[in-house]
């Protein structure tokens, strides 16, 4: 995130992440401090809609996936990528998006 903000140089950033995305929360938090850029949380409420299946890990997910069929739309960070690559014809079935962010 520093290089971005660095090159962009906003007056403030607004995460607007998923209030489990603590990880992601936490990188903008310090670029942010580290650039002296303002910084501003939208606070989504969390919702239990009954949508979704909760996993334990990424090991769970993959063996769920597995034995579905169908594409899937993958979001994640780039250090838990190689554990999708167990997925069945992970290659044809996963669209990708990846947050590249990162403090250096």
């Amino acid at each position: 995130c520093v290089p971005f903000l660095q090159e962009k140089q906003p007056s403030f950033v607004v995460d607007a992440t998923h209030p489990y995305a603590t990880i992601v929360t936490e990188t903008v938090q310090e670029a942010c401090r580290r650039e002296d850029c303002q910084y501003l949380r939208l606070v989504r409420p969390v919702g239990e809609s009954g949508d979704y299946t909760r996993v334990a890990d990424f090991g769970e997910a993959v063996e769920l996936l597995n034995h579905l069929d169908g594409k899937i739309f993958l979001t994640t960070g780039s250090k838990n990528l190689p554990d999708f690559t167990a997925v069945n014809d992970y290659q044809e079935r996963i669209a990708l998006r990846i947050l590249p962010c990162r403090i250096h």
